[in-house]
């Protein structure tokens, strides 16, 4: 298949591409994502990550706008495929690579806006959850950088923290848990405690019992990824946390003893009596 004849190639030394070919060819092996064969899909994004190091900062803008758009698709395996191509660019792209940059400045804001858009589908915001929290983890000395970047992934993710889906609740505490410690400030977390996981705690006499075990669960993540950050907090934090060992709720208990647990092991001090 020339396809992997390509991708092949590209793993050469001494492989480049001139600016007349480079244009016609990520052209064709984009459009091959959309090919009725699920093969020639999944060969054509692995193509495409491996080019990503040779073709010009336009072109890498081409490829990521075009499987940003075609993650929305309702051809499920369109959208599935091009999640993993955008997967493989971000992990084709070493962290000290000027690339770094245009995954951050120009991948992620396209994708959190797929996490704000009130239309997609559930499918669709664990995909871009996903793939934020890669951007998030692999590129964390470039995302230190972006306060604006930050703020927008805060601002898309918490909401989705009362989402209907048990798994997009979930992996919303993830992508927060990556976010706080590549925060340029204690800011991040303050807003994210304050207008979010306190007040959820405080109101645990309310009858919602995913929403308490997800602030719970959200906090136990905070303190295993940031526990510098957190650990000072925890005075304020385990009290409200231990009232949802009051709850008739099986799951939210052993929730809380693995919160406390994180507190106990990542913030031993401040968890200290």
């Amino acid at each position: 298949m020339a396809l992997n004849d390509l991708a092949n190639e590209a793993r050469q030394q001494g492989f480049a591409i001139d600016d007349a070919t480079e244009y016609q060819l990520v052209d064709n092996v984009l459009a091959l994502v959309q090919d009725v064969n699920g093969e020639v899909k999944s060969v054509a994004v692995k193509t495409l990550a491996t080019l990503v190091p040779f073709v010009a900062p336009a072109r890498i803008q081409t490829i990521i706008d075009r499987l940003v758009h075609f993650t929305a698709s309702k051809d499920e395996g369109v959208r599935d495929i091009a999640s993993l191509g955008l997967k493989m660019v971000v992990a084709n792209i070493a962290p000290d690579s000027p690339l770094a940059s245009t995954c951050c400045t120009k991948l992620a804001p396209e994708v959190v806006k797929q996490l704000a858009d009130p239309s997609s589908s559930a499918e669709l915001v664990l995909d871009s959850l996903d793939l934020v929290s890669d951007v998030l983890s692999r590129f964390e000395s470039t995302v230190r950088t972006l306060p604006a970047l930050q703020q927008s992934v805060l601002k898309a993710a918490t909401p989705l923290l009362s989402h209907g889906r048990a798994a997009v609740r979930k992996r919303t505490v993830a992508t927060l848990a990556v976010l706080v410690p590549s925060a340029h400030s204690p800011a991040l977390l303050d807003s994210l405690l304050d207008s979010t996981v306190l007040p959820s705690l405080q109101a645990a006499a309310a009858d919602d019992d995913d929403r308490l075990r997800t602030s719970i669960s959200l906090v136990g993540a905070l303190a295993r990824s940031a526990p510098a950050q957190v650990g000072p907090k925890a005075a304020a934090l385990v009290p409200l946390v231990l009232r949802g060992a009051d709850r008739a709720d099986d799951e939210g208990k052993e929730g809380v003893l693995q919160c406390l647990e994180a507190f106990v092991l990542r913030c031993p001090h401040d968890a200290a009596p």
